[in-house]
């Protein structure tokens, strides 16, 4: 007669069988150590995220995450982590690591842009003015016949969402010198003490506002360029076609345009090819006498010209000029005193100088 089996005996029979299967079917490696193994261990997040997270292709979106959690970290759900992971140092327009930005790649919006964390808003009466937020970077500036140099910003600023408008110098300066009326189009007809006179006005207005270290000035041509092409390499921000960016000679008629209608770069600015010319900060020699832009073995900080010369430059292009003329890199500019229907300007919020 066969000896019965314990229940205890039964249920150690039942586990041992299945004990091959697990081993088969679920390894005991975690998903993110196999994800690391398929990788070849390396970390591949854009940029190389410090929490070495990210994709498992060598930097290419959409991989798996790499690397177990933290200790002590809770866990996510599989949606969550089929998302990539962003590098808090992979901000629009500055090296990623030491990988340099590249035409292809789309520039993403900072999340730790100093000191700034949303648009700076002026209101003067009935009137708005909206400066967007432009986080610090690193970009490759000019081209062509003035050479290029590695720039690095080292501190965000604002920069006026569009060039200023007729009723925006209105109700700033209480007057309007610009020939082609409308209180949408941009203000025109200005010289450069004109420019930075409503920046002095401003900073008087708004002294209580002002963030420690920051007052209302014209843009370097270095933070100009550097807003005008968030993040990318060609002639023509956004879309890359000047009908989409800007009012130039094929488009506009032969007038300036009410300002913000065209669409906006990745930062939230428009019109920064084509319109009007826009006034910059620096003291230059002119380009027209063969002066090109320094070089250097590494980045040049926050660069600024106070080199006497005969004037100041303005970027931008303008309504009367081709597309070529109306580059992100392209220079031109005039004695302090020029007054014109092509020049205009932009409001900046930026570190003092």
């Amino acid at each position: 007669m066969r000896r019965p089996i314990c229940p205890l005996s039964l249920r150690l029979l039942l586990v041992a069988a299945a004990l091959p299967a697990c081993s088969k079917n679920h390894p005991s490696e975690n998903v993110a150590d196999v994800a690391a193994q398929d990788a070849g261990g390396g970390a591949g997040a854009v940029g190389g995220s410090p929490e070495g997270r990210g994709s498992g292709n060598g930097g290419g979106e959409g991989g798996s995450r790499v690397g177990a959690p933290p200790d002590g970290a809770s866990t996510v759900s599989d949606a969550a982590e089929d998302k990539p992971r962003m590098a808090a140092e992979d901000k629009p327009g500055m090296a990623a690591g030491d990988r340099p930005a590249m035409a292809e790649d789309k520039p993403r919006t900072s999340d730790a842009a100093e000191p700034l964390e949303r648009d700076f808003v002026v209101t003067v009466g009935a009137v708005q003015i909206v400066l967007k937020s432009i986080p610090p970077g690193q970009f490759t500036m000019g081209g062509g016949s003035y050479g290029t140099m590695q720039v690095k910003i080292s501190r965000g600023f604002w920069m006026g969402s569009t060039e200023l408008s007729q009723a925006q110098y209105e109700a700033i300066a209480g007057n309007n010198p610009a020939r082609q009326k409308g209180p949408q189009r941009p203000v025109e007809s200005i010289n450069w003490s004109d420019a930075m006179a409503i920046h002095t006005m401003l900073n008087v207005r708004e002294a209580a506002r002002l963030p420690a270290g920051y007052k209302f000035r014209l843009p370097t041509e270095a933070e100009w360029e550097y807003a005008a092409r968030a993040g990318h390499t060609g002639a023509i921000a956004g879309t890359g076609n000047m009908d989409d960016m800007g009012w130039y000679d094929a488009n506009s008629g032969g007038h300036t345009h009410d300002v913000g209608t065209k669409m906006a770069n990745e930062w939230g600015l428009h019109d920064m090819h084509g319109n009007v010319w826009e006034w910059n900060f620096d003291d230059v020699v002119l380009h027209s006498q063969g002066v090109r832009y320094p070089t250097s073995a590494t980045p040049l900080v926050d660069p600024v010209s106070f080199q006497p010369g005969p004037g100041h430059p303005y970027r931008s292009g303008g309504y009367h000029l081709p597309a070529s003329a109306c580059s992100a890199a392209r220079r031109d500019g005039n004695s302090p005193g020029t007054r014109s229907d092509h020049i205009g300007m932009r409001l900046a919020l930026a570190p003092i100088l």
